[in-house]
């Protein structure tokens, strides 16, 4: 039922920056929308050609060169996740080693760049060691039931994710309370409606979206998810992904509001990397503890993803594919993807980029312009125009959204 959790729920622990709370709830909701609206598109899509399969989609309706550029896009994204995972898997481990080892560093981040948790040699050891031992043989799974059992462990680690930050949020609104808030001092201040000043600032507000389109985001496993509906009329189909978009928006919500609430004077991208109030919060290392094989199994699933993508559009069988050719393809991918998550570690940055540049082309311009050519009605009517016209306007944003963010990692500013 998760449909945008279930290909990206490690967004869900990243907390907007440059936004307020009361903007928080409005670009959820427009985030959600925009993908209910996508997803309608594909949904009737499907209904009339009974492909389950987005790439083959595209190509039956928009032919092959809008197929090249989608399946670009579509493989960079689900490789991009790969990455992501890998990194998030290396600095639990730090969070981990920091509470149990007895480092007693006040946070996550300061552990992970203040000790030799941060030497390049370390990553390098670390990561290919988990790659050869633990994430290599797993990836080299093709069986779909084996896979669907490991993506369900990502959804309810989720949730225990979300319980924990529920339960905790108060004691950390009183600790900010108590020893951070100074009523004369508006730098200690919750953000509750305004945007940063300044023209630059208020241009970042739409990296806020970058977010948003990126936790929203699971066009590669809509259709499938449907295919495998008992009795798929539209109506269910509607109702499947309407629900699972509102409950991907409550959760992204709480989390978002009590994450940003646990810390508003010290904001930090990633919740649970927040600082310490008490000596070892078991709770919260248990749930590190857990994000491991959540992150493992995303791995998972999205190497799968990308393996079936890759051997279909060289026009292959992938259910016939060798134990030897696995083996090859499946050690060049965790290869440069180990390598490169060793160099840079920066999971916002990567989310923020994978989020503008890959996502909104096929979530919100590829859905409309299908639509163009099947809907039976002229280019030129309003219903195609306004469709097409709010599918450009979100890649705008989008792309708008990954050149600011592409600056400030150049500057050294993520």
């Amino acid at each position: 039922m998760f449909l945008g959790l279930g290909t990206s729920a490690l967004a869900i622990v990243k907390i907007p920056y440059h936004i307020s709370i009361i903007m928080t709830p409005i670009c959820i909701i427009l985030g959600g929308i925009a993908n209910i609206w996508s997803y309608h598109i594909l949904g009737d899509l499907y209904e009339k050609y009974k492909i389950n399969n987005y790439e083959h989609l595209c190509e039956k309706v928009c032919g092959r060169k809008m197929t090249i550029f989608l399946v670009i896009t579509l493989n960079i994204y689900t490789v991009g996740l790969l990455l992501i995972h890998q990194v998030l898997i290396y600095r639990l481990l730090g969070g981990i080693i920091n509470v149990i080892g007895g480092y007693d560093y006040p946070s996550m981040l300061t552990f992970l760049s203040d000790t030799y948790w941060n030497e390049i040699w370390v990553k390098v050891v670390v990561n290919f060691g988990i790659g050869i031992l633990i994430i290599f043989p797993l990836c080299l799974v093709t069986d779909m039931k084996k896979l669907n059992i490991s993506s369900t462990i990502g959804v309810f680690t989720t949730l225990f994710i979300l319980l924990v930050v529920l339960v905790q949020f108060p004691f950390y609104f009183i600790e900010y309370l108590n020893n951070e808030y100074k009523s004369d001092d508006e730098s200690t201040h919750v953000n509750i409606y305004h945007v940063e000043r300044g023209f630059t600032k208020q241009i970042q507000f739409l990296q806020a979206f970058a977010l948003f389109f990126f936790c929203f985001t699971g066009h590669n496993g809509l259709l499938p998810a449907i295919e495998h509906m008992q009795d798929p009329t539209p109506a269910r189909r509607a109702k499947l992904y309407n629900i699972a978009i509102c409950m991907d928006m409550i959760i992204y919500f709480v989390i978002a509001l009590c994450g940003y609430l646990s810390v508003p004077h010290d904001v930090v991208d990633i919740v649970f990397e927040r600082k310490r109030i008490w000596p070892h919060d078991i709770v919260m290392t248990i749930a590190r503890i857990l994000l491991i094989p959540m992150a493992i199994s995303k791995i998972q699933v999205n190497h799968n993803i990308w393996r079936i993508s890759f051997v279909s559009f060289l026009g292959g069988d992938h259910k016939q594919v060798s134990l030897r050719y696995n083996m090859i393809f499946t050690g060049i991918t965790l290869f440069f993807t180990t390598l490169l998550s060793s160099v840079y570690q920066n999971i916002v940055g990567y989310i923020s980029l994978i989020g503008c540049f890959c996502v909104v082309f096929p979530a919100f311009l590829i859905p409309p312009i299908m639509y163009m050519y099947e809907c039976g009605l002229p280019k030129t009517h309003w219903k195609v125009v306004s469709q097409i016209i709010l599918g450009a306007v979100l890649c705008i944003i989008g792309y708008i959204s990954g050149i600011l963010g592409l600056i400030d990692i150049i500057k050294g500013d993520k």
